[in-house]
């Protein structure tokens, strides 16, 4: 399975990895990975094995490479399958140590292979198939060694222009050896070895003696190809070895013979008009085409089948290669692009799906559990929607790498699990609904059925259509574990599932998928409320019920789906939610909820419930009315539940008022209490408040305690600083131990300009002077 890779140059490393669990061997070399270059080509590879201990740093350095490899694609395929070898081969993230291993990533060839070098040495010997048409790359090495001896070995059909390199080499003041391989062959080995003293230092693997090789780094831009190779120092003896393929000599030539040496062009380093990225054939059989510049007008071909180009894909399908197959861009019948292998991305994901793919049925329930009617429920649940993503196993796969690879950006993790739970087979049900219009799909049909069928007591009707019910499901000889531990099993997946409504990665199924999921779940709530008694408890059923409307609205300490959301976002997500039964459903559970609770209830289920009676989050509808009828002996109206729904948002007592108030006014305690003086019948004290007559705070405290408590006085205490306060009346009162008075009554409306102003209460008395400081 072959993927294209772009990068300024030619992407041209021949490096191989063969890895188990365990342990590896890592081949670095000058072949490319075909027969020839494998076994014919007469090419040196470096070989380092995970096992011993001075290779070890190679591995790693060599995993860091490939991963900036990859980052820099930004392709999903090939991000997948990267994501594969480290799972697989764990121990290449724990590898550490000094490295021979180098690239031209970050950093030119040259200049690592002549890090602390000082002109002159005492000799330079080249080997490659191919030198740049200018010699920019062998120039270069000439005037930073001043090398006193040079040896060029050649092999057949080495590619330079021979009257340039004798031009070249004549200038120097070099003692001058060409040295011919016997018996004449092709010699694809790269190696460039600086000899001083006894020692020599060796570059050997993918780079050519080319300017774009050696000269340049593709982290720079430009035409820079992409190489790797191994940076080693060895005896001069062992170095001047390499050069001597086996079965082969070498023997003195004349410079003369350069003179019938050619220069032919590098067909993977040229530039076309056409620079063709990448072409992959999907499980359509259409093959989408990325090129710069755009491919208008352009078709693309592999030699014997042609296809247009529209678009980004072709005009037609594309057959299934038999093997690797090369393609490039025609206008007519010119060439104007480079090739690139065709990439099958159907191949590639299957290869790997074995391992992401989820089970039928929530983690927490065993084979066992799945016959039950539940957790048939849950199962079908788990198979329509995925709910957790933590409970994806790619998502603890992804954790396990992260541990292992800390050095890799966060980024690049995020992006692989998106791409990877985008394989889920369940994405298809999300990417079906569109704008806001969510009735027509799949999802919204099912809970309309469900709705209107709500089950009479000890039956269940599954979302795949059929219907179960106690007497035939729990039948002699069909045994489960005990229902107590059962519903504890079915509680808990449930309390997830509502938890992870409010996940973040969860839009990244799709915008709506919370929206879908909370639906999904006020369903499954409705089919299980009228099997209480045997399957989960009601009050379990309220603890659920909070704890899915706080994740999708709100909750008194954190925002929720709903809440999180920019203005135009949330009105998207209403609005699909509005043309389906999510909000009727919701009225009718949290009427059966609260029906029988206490009023001190009511405060934990304000912080979503106000919110969502104000966004349409729940609404009582007729079907509210029915799916209370069904799952209980009460028969309301939609009229009465949303009056009930409507008291309980509204409801307040003093404690509770305080609480809020002084934390919005940021004040320490409020306290309220009756007095006996029918002028200022309440008494009112304000811990944490500053100077009554200067805190603007206190104005608003007054005009909400009188509209609070529907009263027209009161007496306010801060310390030893006391106000008395009635509509109607001036105000009267002792701080900071002086005696004060306005001369104009209190009205609501002088206080309400007060509070509008931002000004203090001090602000009513005439004579300013009375105002303590």
């Amino acid at each position: 399975l072959v993927h294209p890779l772009s990068v300024g140059g030619a992407f041209h490393p021949k490096t191989a990895l063969l890895a188990n669990g365990k342990e590896g061997v890592l081949l670095v070399g000058s072949g490319n990975l075909g027969l020839h270059g494998m076994e014919r080509g007469n090419e040196v590879f470096a070989r380092y094995e995970s096992r011993r201990e001075a290779d070890a740093g190679n591995f790693g350095v060599w995993r860091s490479w490939a991963n900036e490899i990859v980052e820099h694609a930004g392709d999903p395929l090939l991000s997948n399958r990267w994501a594969d070898v480290l799972g697989r081969a764990p121990w290449l993230s724990t590898t550490r140590g000094a490295s021979t291993f180098v690239t031209n990533w970050s950093r030119p060839l040259i200049e690592q292979l002549l890090d602390g070098i000082a002109a002159p040495v005492d000799a330079l010997w080249l080997t490659a198939p191919f030198f740049d048409r200018d010699l920019a790359a062998l120039r270069e090495l000439l005037r930073r060694t001043s090398p006193g001896e040079i040896t060029l070995f050649l092999g057949r059909e080495t590619s330079v222009d021979g009257k340039r390199v004798q031009s070249v080499l004549r200038a120097t003041d070099a003692k001058v050896t060409i040295s011919l391989y016997e018996p004449r062959d092709y010699v694809h080995a790269k190696l460039i070895a600086i000899f001083e003293g006894s020692t020599a230092r060796v570059l050997s693997g993918s780079a050519n003696l080319s300017a774009p090789a050696l000269l340049r780094a593709v982290r720079d831009g430009g035409h820079a190809n992409a190489e790797a190779g191994s940076l080693v120092e060895m005896p001069a003896a062992r170095a001047q070895a390499l050069f001597v393929p086996p079965d082969h000599e070498v023997r003195a030539a004349s410079d003369d013979l350069l003179l019938e040496l050619q220069f032919k062009s590098d067909q993977t380093g040229t530039e076309t008009p056409v620079h063709l990225v990448a072409a992959v054939r999907q499980a359509s059989g259409f093959v989408f085409v990325t090129a710069k510049p755009a491919t208008n007008g352009l078709a693309l071909t592999d030699g014997s089948v042609t296809a247009s180009i529209v678009g980004d894909r072709t005009d037609a399908k594309w057959p299934q290669p038999d093997g690797t197959a090369l393609v490039w861009l025609v206008r007519g019948d010119e060439p104007v692009s480079n090739r690139v292998p065709l990439a099958d991305a159907q191949a590639l994901a299957q290869a790997l799906n074995e391992r992401t793919t989820p089970t039928d049925r929530p983690t927490d329930l065993d084979e066992l559990d799945a016959q039950h009617p539940i957790g048939r429920l849950l199962a079908d649940l788990h198979q329509a929607a995925l709910f957790d993503v933590n409970e994806h196993p790619i998502t603890k796969r992804i954790a396990d790498l992260r541990v292992q690879n800390p050095e890799v950006d966060l980024a690049f993790w995020e992006r692989l699990h998106r791409e990877q739970l985008a394989q889920d087979p369940r994405l298809d049900r999300y990417l079906r609904r569109s704008g806001t219009a969510p009735l027509a799909d799949e999802l919204s049909w099912l809970l309309e059925q469900m709705l209107a069928r709500v089950p009479a007591p000890n039956v269940l009707r599954l979302l795949s259509g059929g219907e179960l019910d106690r007497e035939t499901s729990e039948r002699e000889g069909q045994r489960w574990s005990t229902e107590k531990r059962l519903a504890v099993r079915a509680y808990n997946v449930l309390h997830r599932w509502s938890l992870a409504v409010a996940d973040p990665r969860v839009r990244w199924l799709s915008d709506l998928a919370p929206v879908r999921h909370y639906e999904l779940l006020l369903a499954a709530f409705t089919q299980i409320w009228v099997q209480q008694e045997a399957w989960i408890p009601e009050h379990r059923m309220a603890k659920l019920l909070e704890t899915l409307l706080g994740t999708f609205v709100r909750t008194d300490r954190a925002a929720g789906y709903l809440a999180r959301l920019a203005d135009e976002d949330r009105a998207q997500a209403l609005a699909a939610l509005a043309s389906g039964p999510g909000p009727g459903l919701a009225a009718g559970l949290i009427y059966l909820a609260l029906r029988n609770a206490a009023p001190a209830t009511f405060f934990d289920w304000q912080p979503f419930l106000v919110p969502g009676l104000d966004w349409g989050v729940v609404v009582a509808t007729p079907a509210s009315a029915g799916l209370v009828a069904s799952a209980s002996t009460l028969n309301p109206s939609a009229a009465q539940i949303q009056k009930r729904l409507d008291q309980i948002a509204r409801y307040i007592d003093d404690e509770h008022w305080c609480a809020r108030r002084a934390d919005e006014l940021g004040l320490q305690r409020i306290t309220l209490s009756p007095s006996d003086n029918p002028f200022y019948p309440l008494r009112v004290q304000a811990a944490g408040a500053g100077h009554l007559l200067t805190d603007p705070r206190i104005a608003t405290l007054v005009r909400e305690v009188l509209a609070y408590r529907r009263e027209t006085g009161l007496r306010l205490t801060s310390g030893n600083d006391v106000l008395a306060i009635a509509v109607g009346l001036p105000m009267y009162g002792r701080v900071g131990g002086r005696e004060i008075a306005t001369n104009d009554p209190i009205t609501i409306e002088a206080l309400s300009e007060l509070e509008a102003a931002g000004h203090a209460l001090g602000t009513l008395l005439v004579q300013e002077e009375s105002v303590a400081s």
